[in-house]
């Protein structure tokens, strides 16, 4: 079972490549070529916005070009199958996530083993959940909030990155807590879940611009 605090650790993220990246590979001069950094979300989210700045420093280290590629769908599954299957030589990384942990309780048949299939190179951050929603919703904390869902059960709608992403788990955790109805709607990241639909437990970035412009709100604990 998994702790809270190994649950916690999910909501991070980090540099993982195929676990059988050789051993002849390591050992010679490395980069000799562009090395790609996997994204599984779309542009604009932290895990996008984290990598390019990585991406950017390493490039800079190295002396090659980091090219970073954006495959968003399918629960991060499509990302990582593409660099599971890779060729095994370090120029292919993931910036991966939650779903490593949890992608085997939530998906029955994977083409891939999210765990031995991956090894690990760096953890690169964590970052905390915050609660958005529209402005027009006459609600300024949370117990507003669920006093207002449950007022309207199944009106309202939770935004997440995807499928068994962290806020989708955050979400269905606090819906049960509350004793509460949302419909999940999955988007391809975090931009485009807060652009377009404005509830959920997104992380701050991307949602920062539209509190500015007067479009959302962050929701208070009291």
């Amino acid at each position: 079972m998994m702790t809270r605090r190994q649950f916690n650790a999910t909501a991070s993220a980090a540099l993982l490549v195929p676990s059988v990246t050789t051993v002849g590979a390591r050992a010679a001069a490395w980069p000799t070529r562009v090395v790609r950094i996997i994204v599984p979300f779309a542009a604009g989210g932290p895990t996008d916005v984290i990598g390019r700045i990585v991406g950017e420093q390493l490039s800079k280290t190295w002396g090659q070009q980091v090219v970073i590629e954006n495959r968003p769908g399918g629960g991060t599954n499509i990302a990582n199958e593409l660099v599971v299957h890779s060729e095994p030589d370090g120029h292919t990384v993931l910036m991966g996530g939650q779903s490593q942990a949890t992608t085997r309780a939530l998906y029955r048949s994977l083409n891939y083993d999210p765990i031995g299939d991956f090894a690990p190179v760096a953890f690169i951050c964590g970052y905390s959940f915050f609660m958005f929603v529209p402005n027009s919703l006459p609600v300024k904390s949370v117990r507003e909030f669920v006093a207002y869902a449950k007022a309207n059960p199944g009106k309202l709608a939770l935004a997440s990155p995807g499928t068994g992403s962290s806020p989708h788990l955050c979400g269905e955790l606090f819906k049960h807590m509350a004793g509460i109805q949302m419909v999940h709607v999955p988007y391809r990241g975090a931009a485009p879940a807060t652009g377009r639909s404005g509830r959920g437990c997104p992380a701050r970035r991307p949602a920062r611009r539209f509190c500015s412009s007067g479009r959302l709100a962050s929701v208070r604990w009291h």
